[in-house]
């Protein structure tokens, strides 16, 4: 008996560090980027990428179950709690990080060189990015379907990739 309340100690006291160590991993960091862009940061990319997610389909009246669609159908992005995910994700074609931002794109819409290290590595700059094209897309096309084809192709059509974004076919729901 005595070893088994040993036993179920010791088995407890690993699960607390576990956990511990687990919860310490969602910690949020508030700082600002090499733009001067006010961020938040993770250790755990699916989270960090929530969060970016959030705040810019906010601050660019993006509806975020179609930026969370994107990130999903982009680079298989299943939410927060897709732990095992990966954000440094890069095309066949050129397309770099969990919102698949063309080189070339960042380039134009931020209005400056971007090293294409920070399009790839930082998830807030890729999605700030990533949501101001699809602001500006909007604007200029009015469709959700023509923007998310134009998105996909560079060009202003509807095809399959849109109307999966625009129907929402993921397996997640954003409102967790």
């Amino acid at each position: 008996m005595k070893n088994k309340i040993k036993l179920l100690i010791l088995l407890t006291s690993i699960i607390m560090l576990g956990l511990f160590y687990y919860k310490s991993q969602f910690i949020i960091v508030k700082h600002k980027n090499h733009l001067g862009h006010v961020e938040w940061k993770s250790e755990v990319p699916s989270v960090e990428l929530y969060y970016a997610i959030l705040k810019y389909s906010k601050e660019f009246n993006i509806p975020t179950d179609y930026a969370f669609g994107i990130a999903y159908v982009e680079t298989g992005y299943q939410g927060p709690l897709h732990f095992t995910y990966d954000h440094r994700q890069i095309s066949s074609v050129g397309a770099l990080g969990p919102m698949q931002v063309m080189p070339s794109t960042a380039n134009w819409i931020n209005k400056s060189k971007v090293d294409k290290s920070i399009v790839l590595n930082d998830i807030d700059f890729n999605v700030r990015t990533s949501m101001k094209l699809l602001r500006q897309l909007k604007d200029k096309y009015d469709s959700w379907l023509v923007v998310f084809g134009y998105y996909n192709t560079g060009y202003p059509v509807i095809n399959d990739y849109a109307r999966k974004v625009y129907n929402k076919q993921y397996t997640w729901k954003s409102n967790i």
